[in-house]
């Protein structure tokens, strides 16, 4: 994208940002098929039963996160190109912030949660971040953090044509 920027080649901006949303989700959910297969890796490996069970268990509550967190970090990627990196950052952000209260809550069993200790962590962990993202994503308008994406799209296009019609006029003058 960010040789498209250079370019100035918006419509390519969109289509490769496009392209990519499938790939972020394909990688998201094979990511999710690991994870699902914790348990029995950790056996093939060699782990004793219990580990393999809870590692596994872990694994598969980590996993449920995973197709969004790639969606997000195509759109992302494509704000940072487009030079808006603020609303990811702002997501970020509120990510953590969420995830430490959260993790308090559900690994300590604080504010009338249930202890549950590293699985509480992974719950965090997956609940978190798509959840401040979506949130920061809608307190910007949009339906979804790959709305953002192509609205920056459609908006650095947009400055650029007024940009490029300026440069027109005055070289007419000139």
């Amino acid at each position: 994208v960010s040789h498209a920027v250079g370019r100035e080649e918006w419509a390519t901006c969109g289509a490769v940002f496009r392209a990519a949303l499938p790939y972020g989700l394909a990688i998201g959910v094979a990511g999710f098929a690991i994870c699902f297969l914790g348990g029995p890796l950790f056996r093939a490996i060699g782990q004793p039963e219990l580990l393999a069970d809870e590692g596994g268990r872990l694994m598969v509550i980590l996993g449920l996160g995973l197709p969004g967190v790639f969606l997000w970090t195509v759109a992302g990627m494509t704000l940072q190109a487009l030079k808006r990196p603020m609303p990811e950052m702002i997501a970020m952000v509120a990510a953590n912030v969420a995830n430490v209260f959260l993790d308090v809550a559900l690994v300590f069993g604080r504010f009338g949660f249930p202890e549950l200790g590293a699985e509480g962590a992974a719950w965090a962990s997956t609940v978190s971040c798509p959840a401040c993202r979506q949130r920061v994503s809608v307190s910007e308008g949009f339906s979804s953090p790959p709305a953002i994406a192509a609205a920056a799209i459609t908006a650095v296009a947009g400055r650029a044509a007024a940009r490029s019609a300026s440069d027109s006029s005055m070289l007419r003058r000139a």
